[in-house]
């Protein structure tokens, strides 16, 4: 359950990890699917129109209503390849990464047919982004950017990595754990009182959780997809014991 300042409220409920929803392996390829920003129509999900806002071209010379106007300020952390699918950024953060298992289920505040494994959930929207306020200029019908549906799908991953202890050390040893992508990990230790007598490697694991949000807000004959992505390390320091 949340509540978005915009005028929104959702419920939304999954699965429990664990039922078929679920899946977990060793050594698992993680499969993030692509995900659109594009808006379609509302009566055809899958007839995207993508001239609509021009600002959702990545190559587009008019862009007056896009801050800011030029991508290129972001030093190319934002590529042609993230704008299309924003899912791209959970997959680069994984690039360098082993994953051990991992553990994957979705929310969602409703049914996507009949036959799924549950029905309820929703969202619910004050009266200007329905349309239905009669003080509003959008009592058309058509409303302003009213959210009918949002779907979160997460990640929670095992990610393991062997660091080289060295021997004789008189100093605190430290491994601080930060993939290729910038993603933060633990700080793993060993005490400069713990006596090793030999290179020793020694394999650690902690936990992060990645996730993907798509909320969808209806505005006019148009549904757009607005989502969300991030990758959520563990930043605590860890002692290695049992060398």
């Amino acid at each position: 359950m949340a509540s978005i300042p915009h005028g929104t409220t959702i419920n939304a409920q999954g699965v429990v990890p664990g039922s078929n929803e679920a899946q977990s392996s060793i050594n698992p390829a993680v499969d993030i699917k692509a995900t659109s920003i594009v808006p379609f129509d509302i009566k055809e999900p899958n007839a995207e129109r993508l001239g609509v806002f021009k600002h959702l071209d990545f190559d587009g010379t008019d862009q007056k209503d896009r801050l800011p106007n030029d991508l290129k300020k972001f030093n190319n952390s934002i590529t042609k390849e993230i704008f299309t699918d924003p899912n791209q950024v959970l997959r680069n953060a994984l690039a360098d990464q082993e994953i051990e298992s991992f553990v994957t289920f979705e929310l969602k505040t409703q049914a996507k047919s009949p036959a799924d494994q549950f029905v309820g959930g929703g969202t619910a929207n004050i009266g200007f982004l329905q349309g239905t306020d009669d003080r509003s200029k959008f009592n058309d019908g058509k409303g302003n950017a009213h959210a009918t549906r949002m779907v979160v799908r997460y990640w929670i991953e095992t990610v393991a990595k062997t660091v080289t202890i060295k021997p004789d050390q008189t100093e605190r040893q430290e491994f601080p754990m930060i993939s290729a992508a910038g993603v933060l990990g633990p700080t793993f230790f060993v005490p400069a009182t713990t006596k090793v007598t030999q290179t020793t490697p020694k394999r650690v694991t902690w936990t992060q959780i990645q996730y993907s949000q798509n909320v969808t807000l209806n505005s006019n004959t148009l549904s757009w997809p607005h989502v969300s992505v991030a990758t959520l390390g563990d930043t605590s320091t860890i002692e290695i014991k049992d060398i």
